[in-house]
């Protein structure tokens, strides 16, 4: 029996958070406590409890989706889920690309870096990461396209298993 995950939902064909189109998939929880957090009613949505399987299987045979967006709500603290998922597309030697979403920084995510650096050298997988709190005091900035929500908040993209801003 496979392992299954817990997740929110999954939105395909998302255009604007990610330097792809990707699918998608919303954790379960966020601690941030971000002041007028606009993700705040993901957290109303009720639980699915999937395989991974069949989340792939759905994102893979939407051709519009070239890769996942792991957003919505925080995915660092549900780390296990995340690595299940990734091994799903390691698994099926998937080249889609990954892109994370956290509030935190990178030296506060060591283990998540590291997995999504190993990715990228070993299977060469594209991989991005945001990092940075959501600011509602804070202007919304624009990165190579990619509109994020406060000017604090940075994409940085893996290259060759090295994370640098994108």
């Amino acid at each position: 029996m496979s392992k299954r995950v817990d997740i929110k939902g999954v939105i395909q064909e998302r255009l604007q958070d990610a330097p792809f189109v990707g699918a998608l998939i919303i954790g379960t929880t966020c601690n941030q406590n971000c002041a007028n957090c606009f993700n705040q009613h993901l957290k109303n949505r009720d639980t699915l409890n999937v395989n991974p399987k069949f989340i792939i299987d759905m994102i893979q045979l939407n051709p519009f989706n070239e890769g996942v967006i792991f957003g919505g709500l925080e995915w660092s603290d549900q780390e296990d889920d995340l690595n299940i998922i990734l091994d799903e597309i390691i698994k099926r030697k998937s080249n889609l690309k990954i892109m994370l979403y956290t509030g935190k920084k990178m030296k506060d995510i060591p283990n998540i870096v590291n997995r999504l650096c190993e990715i990228n050298k070993v299977y060469g997988n594209e991989v991005y990461i945001k990092c940075g709190p959501y600011d509602k005091d804070l202007i919304p900035k624009n990165q190579n396209g990619i509109i994020l929500a406060s000017c604090n908040q940075i994409i940085y993209k893996c290259v060759n298993g090295e994370f640098s801003m994108y």
